[in-house]
């Protein structure tokens, strides 16, 4: 029986073989995608001052509303918004970039959830929510924020 087996294991190495004879030519370039799809840079610490019209966007507001008749376990709306401090770019012409756990965006189902300074949002209320933003202008440059918030509230954090 082991020879059998030997012998089936020999024809199958030598049918499908593992062969040196390979073409370096056939093998493709790798090229990284991080290059040309990654997210958008670090701004430097050298960074002009917020009244400077060099200065990316940053996020200085975001609230956030539940409806009036929010109950735990129950879907309902949640409306946020969201305040800049940018001199060069109106907040229409920056490009928003968010999501929120346990939410969902009626208006734009395969894309990001926070799409704009103002957007409402359907979440189910039965945990705590998680909120990741990115704002960031035609440059390239911009501002990000991760918050939590419970179920049926609402709040206002200001950064710094």
């Amino acid at each position: 029986m082991r020879i059998v087996q030997t012998a089936l294991l020999f024809a199958l190495t030598t049918a499908f073989g593992c062969s040196s004879d390979l073409d370096e030519g056939d093998i493709p370039d790798y090229r990284d995608p991080k290059s040309e799809f990654g997210p958008p840079t670090a701004t430097p610490r050298n960074t002009p001052k917020a009244d400077d019209a060099a200065a990316p966007p940053k996020i200085v507001r975001v609230r956030w509303q539940s409806a009036d008749d929010c109950r735990t376990d129950t879907i309902s709306p949640v409306q946020f918004a969201i305040e800049l401090d940018d001199a060069n770019e109106q907040s229409t012409e920056l490009i928003f970039d968010g999501a929120v756990s346990g939410c969902d965006s009626a208006a734009n189902r395969f894309g990001s959830m926070i799409n704009g300074p103002r957007v409402q949002l359907s979440c189910h209320h039965v945990s705590t929510h998680r909120v990741f933003l990115t704002v960031v202008d035609h440059q390239g440059r911009g501002d990000s924020l991760a918050f939590q918030f419970g179920p049926c509230s609402r709040g206002v954090i200001d950064t710094p």
